[in-house]
C-alpha cells in the first residue's frame, strides 16, 4: 500500500497513505486554506505535499483577506471568485503533472 510504513521512510511516502500526487492536489482542492492547514497538521513524511500545503495556505489566506476587503462590491467579488476557481484549477493541474517528474 502506498504510504504505508515498511521500516524506512522515503521522501515519496505519505503519512495518510494516499498517492503523492493526489495528496498534493488536496492542498488546493480541499477548501483552501483550511484543507491545506489540515494537511500541514496530518502530513509528516512528504516534503512535496507539505510545500504545496504551505503554498496553498499562504496564498489562499491572502485571497480570503481580499474577499473580505472587496465584499462591498458584488462585481469585484465575482471577478475575484472566478480568479480563485481558475487559480485552483491551474495549481491543481500543475501539482498533478509535476509529481510525475520527481526523481524516484
Amino acid at each position: 500500500m502506498p504510504g504505508a510504513y515498511h521500516g524506512h521512510v522515503s521522501e515519496f511516502d505519505t503519512s495518510l497513505g494516499l498517492r503523492l500526487d493526489y495528496e498534493a492536489c488536496l492542498a488546493y482542492l480541499a477548501l483552501p486554506p483550511l484543507g491545506a492547514i489540515l494537511l500541514l497538521i496530518l502530513e509528516r513524511n512528504s516534503d512535496f505535499v507539505r510545500f504545496h500545503a504551505w503554498q496553498s495556505a499562504l496564498l489562499f489566506t491572502v485571497v480570503l483577506i481580499l474577499h473580505i476587503i472587496l465584499s462591498w462590491s458584488s462585481f469585484l467579488s465575482w471577478v475575484l471568485f472566478l480568479g480563485d476557481v481558475a487559480l485552483i484549477a491551474l495549481l491543481t493541474l500543475r501539482v498533478y503533472r509535476d509529481a510525475e517528474i520527481l526523481d524516484r
